[in-house]
């Protein structure tokens, strides 16, 4: 931080996941991680306003990934309503 303070400015960008703002059934420890990450990133974003560092996290939805294929399989027609770009992304 010290060297971006010092260079006028920066950005930092934290990824977290719709979990972190909505939560996520049968996943509380991702959730609560990701929750973590947002309020960090809104806690930072205040500490370091001043010095010119902007601080901001990005959450995406669901992403095909092992750990989203169960809820795929039960509730995909319903997650996919919410999903206005009509698919979900891919880890690459």
């Amino acid at each position: 931080m010290v060297g971006a303070a010092a260079a006028g400015g920066g950005a930092i960008v934290n990824v977290s996941s719709t979990a972190g703002l909505v939560g996520f059934p049968r996943h509380p420890a991702y959730a609560a991680s990701k929750h973590g990450v947002v309020g960090l990133t809104k806690t930072a974003a205040l500490e370091y306003a001043k010095a010119g560092i902007r601080v901001n996290a990005v959450c995406p939805g669901y992403i095909v990934t092992d750990m989203t294929r169960e809820p795929m399989q039960r509730k995909g027609d319903q997650i996919m309503s919410r999903i206005p770009f009509g698919r979900l992304g891919t880890p690459e």
